[in-house]
């Protein structure tokens, strides 16, 4: 089932004080200024292992619900936005005369160009 401008939500969770992925550590206060002056239109990507980006959609709020959890060294918040091309695997179950759908079985959910 193809689908465009589907709307969703991201909860990001990273690590604050203490090395991330990279190696890199992050204080709260720089957390917390880059999360304050975020703009509420930002590329959403697809980041290839080999550096190659694609834009599969955009934000569309600014950064809410924002967690400092200080005894683990953890920053959480949500953001909202939109994909712009994507949609859902299924199985078709059956069809009536019409070729209409009328029974199916969600496999997958997905993004694409």
């Amino acid at each position: 089932m193809r689908s465009s401008n589907s709307e969703v939500s991201f909860v990001i969770k990273f690590p604050v004080g203490r090395p991330d992925i990279n190696g890199v550590i992050y204080t709260r206060e720089a957390v917390d200024g880059a999360l304050k002056s975020m703009p509420d239109k930002l590329p959403i990507i697809d980041l290839k292992n080999d550096g190659e980006e694609r834009v599969i959609g955009a934000t569309s709020s600014k950064p809410y619900a924002v967690q400092f959890d200080e005894a683990n060294g953890v920053c959480r918040f949500t953001i909202d936005g939109t994909i712009f091309f994507g949609g859902t695997s299924c199985i078709v179950n059956a069809m009536n005369d019409a070729g209409e759908i009328t029974d199916f079985t969600f496999t997958g959910i997905g993004i694409s160009e």
